[in-house]
C-alpha cells in the first residue's frame, strides 16, 4: 500500500511538472501572438485571459481554449513540450504530392457518384 501511495505521489508530481512546462509555453505563445489577439480569439477580456493563464481565483484555461491557443502556435512548441514530456515525438506532416492529393480527392468523390460525375464533367470540359 505504501508503495502504491509513493507511485501516486510521483505521478502527481510529474504531472504537475509537465503542466508547469506546458503552461510556460502557453504563456510564451500568448505573449508572442499578443494577449489582446488571443483574448479576442477566445472571446475574453484581456484581464480574464491573464487570470486564466496565472490560474487566479479558480480561473482555469479550458481545453477548447488551449486548442485555440495551440492553433496560434506556429512553431508547435506547446504540442512538442507535452509530447516530449510524455515520451512522444512530434514531426511536421510532409506536404502531399499532386498525385496523393488527387487520390484523396477521388476517394472522397467516389463516395458520391452523382456529384463526382458533375464535378469531373465540369473539370474536364464536358457539357453537364
Amino acid at each position: 500500500m505504501a508503495e502504491q501511495m509513493g507511485l501516486e505521489f510521483n505521478d502527481r508530481w510529474r504531472d504537475a511538472q509537465i503542466s508547469a512546462s506546458v503552461r510556460k509555453e502557453v504563456r510564451a505563445v500568448v505573449e508572442e501572438v499578443g494577449v489582446k489577439v488571443v483574448a479576442a480569439d477566445l472571446d475574453h477580456g484581456h484581464s480574464t485571459l491573464s487570470q486564466k493563464l496565472e490560474e487566479h481565483e479558480r480561473h482555469y484555461l479550458r481545453l477548447d481554449e488551449l486548442v485555440a491557443i495551440m492553433r496560434r502556435d506556429s512553431t508547435g512548441r506547446i504540442l512538442r513540450t507535452l509530447a516530449n514530456a510524455l515520451g512522444f515525438e512530434v514531426t511536421k506532416r510532409r506536404e502531399l504530392t499532386a498525385a496523393e492529393k488527387l487520390e484523396r480527392i477521388d476517394s472522397v468523390l467516389d463516395q458520391n457518384p452523382e456529384l463526382a460525375k458533375v464535378i469531373r464533367d465540369k473539370a474536364f470540359g464536358r457539357s453537364v
